[in-house]
């Protein structure tokens, strides 16, 4: 099994996300996941549209590789798109793609977005709610597992977050499934929320290690058990 990788190369103009953030949190996630991982990278200093045609031909590049399990993007994101040049207006270019890599997966295929604010919709207006309570229909991170949905990943899971934050501590995640369905869905699930005051303030000290990694490819049910374990032995 083998998971893909997909970042930026250089820092934005007057900041440090590359080095400070994108990099060693991929390079961290690369050495947690226990498994062979292909590494991806796009131009982000050129111009938005002519990224996602640099990382298709980079990925058509990609020697073919056997059963890629899970893709995990770290760049910026929104709510409309992500670093690389996607947005939901071409995210079937990126899912076919995908797919010629090898990407299919055996009772699951799995995308981390571990990118800002994807999962949260940008023609919503939600300025009344709390922080990551919005279930993110018609987000990116939506767009996508309905495009996966269509292209026969029907049992695929896209994690992504309403909100920004830190690259892969920000608890607001929030989980798109297939579900099994053949056009996709509406919107997500959070594992956890801020409501949630039993699970919450674990929930966000264990994103501080190596577990920040592993959630994705856990059940809720999993998670909750995790949190509930950590917390009985602190």
């Amino acid at each position: 099994m083998s998971t893909l990788i997909i970042r930026g190369e250089s820092n934005t103009p007057g900041m440090k996300d590359y080095t400070g953030a994108f990099l060693p949190e991929s390079e961290a996630y690369r050495k947690a996941i226990g498994f062979e991982s292909v590494v991806v990278t796009f131009d982000n200093r050129l111009p938005f549209a002519q990224r996602s045609k640099q990382l298709l031909k980079r990925l058509e590049a990609v020697q073919v590789i056997d059963h890629i399990v899970r893709v995990a993007f770290f760049c910026h994101g929104w709510g409309d798109g992500i670093q690389a040049g996607f947005t939901r207006r071409n995210v079937k270019r990126l899912v076919e793609a995908l797919r010629s890599v090898g990407f299919h997966g055996v009772g699951g295929a799995d995308i981390v977005l571990y990118c800002c604010s994807t999962g949260d919709d940008p023609d919503h207006d939600d300025h009344n709610s709390a922080p990551g309570v919005d279930v993110g229909d018609g987000s990116f991170a939506d767009t996508l597992r309905d495009e996966l949905c269509k292209q026969g990943f029907r049992e695929n899971r896209v994690v992504a977050h309403t909100t920004a934050g830190h690259v892969t501590q920000n608890p607001y995640a929030i989980f798109f499934e297939g579900h099994g369905s053949p056009i996709g869905g509406v919107g997500g699930t959070m594992p956890v929320t801020l409501d949630n005051k039993q699970l919450w303030s674990t929930w966000v000290k264990l994103l501080k290690t190596p577990f920040r990694f592993e959630y994705p490819a856990m059940s809720i049910g999993q998670i909750h058990e995790h949190i509930l374990a950590a917390k009985a032995n602190v």
